[in-house]
């Protein structure tokens, strides 16, 4: 059973996912392209989905490295926590993906229908990356993250389980050079990469996985603490470039930039997991927040599909035409955390509560003094 020291630093990593998911319904609503004033400094939700990444990349990692020890000792295969990996995953995330894509498919969403096998599929972020026109015009734009995440699923597993100690941090170095190389020089590869998402996204996994993989072999971490705000400075820096007008000097500090913003979550992931005191504690350990993080992937999943609702039912009305701003955010936050609650409690928590009966666990200890 877990401590309570245990649980509390559990919860901040809810509070982490609640701010993220409202960061993604904010930049989804406070205007009708997705950024204040057509500027990306202010391009919340792309900063709340690669905090997810990082995140999710974390927490599924230091899994995986934890049931790879056990299954070695156990004298097993892969086979077993493989298998039980992908079963929880799936009684996690995929029944309440289906039933919001039918549901929208059957009120005809803009997009759903013609993009079905797709995201059916969780192919969303190659669809959207093959015909990038289409994501402004379609209700299922925000599901590419969910695809990628699945993607990562379906490789990472494997990495983890197959590779040895030092090859897979080669693989996590290796990810982390390659995507910045990319960002570099993006005509490194295919444009469907880029507009897929796949550099920006595996950045931000790998960095994640690194985290996961640094802690789980008692690397010395306490450089992080000094580090924090040299980091955040050049996160700054590189943003106020393109705020002043400095287009060229943002540009030549891009990858700089991202690196420093998934390094920025990375150490928040960091401190929470050992537990943040201070007033930042105020919130991250506040009940409400971390219920919403508890139900934050209903919040993100359901959330753009009730923007497109309330959009089509306004104009079926003959309502008034919608205006984009903060009380369409407030709006739009308040109904997607009442149908996410409800998803969670009637839908989502009993299937998720069968997850228990697949938890890895090795069929004989390994021996004494081994």
């Amino acid at each position: 059973m877990a401590t309570d020291a245990t649980a509390q630093r559990a919860g901040q990593l809810d509070a982490i996912r609640a701010v993220c998911v409202l960061a993604v319904i904010f930049s989804h609503t406070i205007t009708e392209r997705y950024a204040v004033g057509g500027f990306q400094f202010f391009e919340l939700g792309s900063y709340g989905v690669a905090m997810f990444f990082v995140l999710s990349a974390f927490l599924i990692t230091s899994q995986l490295l934890s049931a790879n020890v056990r299954r070695h000792e156990a004298g097993e295969s892969a086979s077993e926590p493989l298998a039980k990996f992908y079963v929880r995953r799936a009684l996690r995330l995929l029944p309440a993906y289906f039933l919001a894509l039918g549901v929208a498919a059957a009120v005809n969403l803009p997009g759903i229908r013609e993009e079905f096998p797709w995201h059916a599929l969780q192919l969303t972020n190659f669809y959207f990356g093959a015909h990038p026109d289409h994501e402004n015009f379609s209700a299922a734009g925000h599901l590419w993250s969910l695809s990628m995440e699945w993607q990562y699923y379906l490789v990472w597993p494997f990495v983890v389980l197959f590779s040895g100690r030092r090859l897979l941090l080669a693989i996590i170095l290796g990810t982390i050079a390659a995507t910045t190389l990319i960002e570099v020089y993006d005509g490194l590869v295919p444009s469907i990469i880029i507009t897929a998402n796949l550099p920006s996204s595996l950045a931000s996994l790998a960095i994640g996985a690194l985290l996961a993989y640094g802690r789980f072999y008692d690397w010395n971490l306490a450089w992080i603490s000094r580090a924090f705000w040299p980091v955040v400075a050049i996160f700054i820096l590189g943003k106020s470039a393109y705020a002043l007008g400095f287009g060229l000097i943002g540009d030549r500090l891009g990858p700089a930039t991202s690196l420093a913003l998934n390094l920025i979550f990375v150490f928040t992931v960091h401190f929470a997991s050992k537990g943040i005191t201070g007033w930042p504690a105020l919130f991250l350990n506040d009940r409400r927040a971390q219920y919403l993080g508890v139900i934050s992937y209903g919040i993100y999943l359901y959330h753009q599909f009730i923007i497109e609702g309330w959009v089509k039912a306004n104009t079926a009305l003959g309502l008034p035409e919608m205006k984009w701003g903060i009380r369409f955010t407030v709006c739009i936050a308040i109904v997607s955390i009442a149908v996410a609650a409800l998803s969670w409690r009637f839908f989502e928590k009993p299937i998720n509560d069968l997850r228990h009966r697949f938890q890895y666990r090795p069929r004989r200890s390994a021996p004494q003094g081994a």
